[in-house]
Parts: structure tokens; C-alpha cells; sequence
């Protein structure tokens, strides 16, 4: 998972996590405290533990909770209590959405879920998600919105 709506580079993310929810029930199944600061570029990568050594060697942050379930599913960055940002994935037709205004499709294997630029946050998943058929984990989406 790459984090990058950070206000700065190197920003300390103490009081931060990730939390993984459940589509089924809404309980969280996964939670991920960060520890340390972004980059240079304000980006922070999470990566499971069992990921590649290639891609283990570009993480900031190492841990076996970033393996997150396929959808319906939610995850939710906080600081403390608050929810600072969320996003729900999956068919939710019968499932419990805990992200923002409308979910996103699930992504085929291969994929990944990105943000539509570094910047882009309508509070509305299906707008501000896509697709990506080449996962740039660590590294700012380009791709923009037309």
C-alpha cells in the first residue's frame, strides 16, 4: 500500500494506521500502525511480509497485516479515532461499505487499486480510483482524470 497525500516530505506518521475492514460484517480484520516518516517525495509504503525481496527493499514498513482480503472490502487510513481517508472496493450489494460515497469495482489479479494522481480526493471512491495495469508501488500515480 503506498500513502501519499502526506502535506510534506519526511512527515513523522506517529498516530497513524491502516485498518483493514470486512465487506461481510464491517469488523476489522486488519491494523497496521505506521512507524516512521515519508520520503522525500511524501510517499510511505506498507508491504506485506511474505511480498518479494524486491519489493520488501522499496518498503518503509514491513508487516504481515498488509495482506489485505479481495472485496467487498474497506480500508480506512486514521489518525487516533478519525478517519482521515477511506476506501471500499468490491460488490457491495449485500456486503458492509465503510468507505467514501460510492465503491469501487474489484480489480482483476495482476491490478491494483490507485488514486487518479497524487492529489485527487473527491471523497468519492469511484471517482477517485482506477484500475492499474501497472502497480507503481512506492512510487505517485501519474496517471490523471481527464
Amino acid at each position: 500500500m503506498s500513502l501519499s497525500r502526506f502535506p510534506a516530505p519526511n512527515t513523522d506518521l506517529s498516530g497513524f494506521e491502516i485498518v483493514g475492514l470486512n465487506g461481510h460484517d464491517g469488523t476489522e480484520y486488519a491494523d497496521i500502525v505506521l512507524k516512521g516518516e515519508t520520503d522525500h517525495n511524501g510517499v510511505f509504503l506498507v508491504v506485506y511480509d511474505k511480498a518479494s525481496s524486491s519489493l520488501i527493499s522499496k518498503a518503509q514498513q514491513v508487516s504481515s497485516e498488509a495482506d489485505l482480503q479481495n472485496g467487498p472490502d474497506n480500508v480506512q487510513l486514521r489518525w487516533g479515532s478519525t478517519e482521515v481517508d477511506a476506501v471500499g472496493y468490491g460488490d457491495f450489494a449485500n456486503a458492509t461499505f465503510k468507505g467514501e460515497i460510492s465503491h469501487h469495482p474489484d480489480v482483476s489479479p495482476g491490478q491494483s487499486l490507485a488514486r487518479y494522481g497524487t492529489d485527487t480526493d473527491t471523497n468519492d471512491n469511484s471517482a477517485d480510483f482506477y484500475a492499474s495495469d501497472s502497480p507503481t508501488p512506492g512510487e505517485s500515480n501519474a496517471k490523471s482524470k481527464l
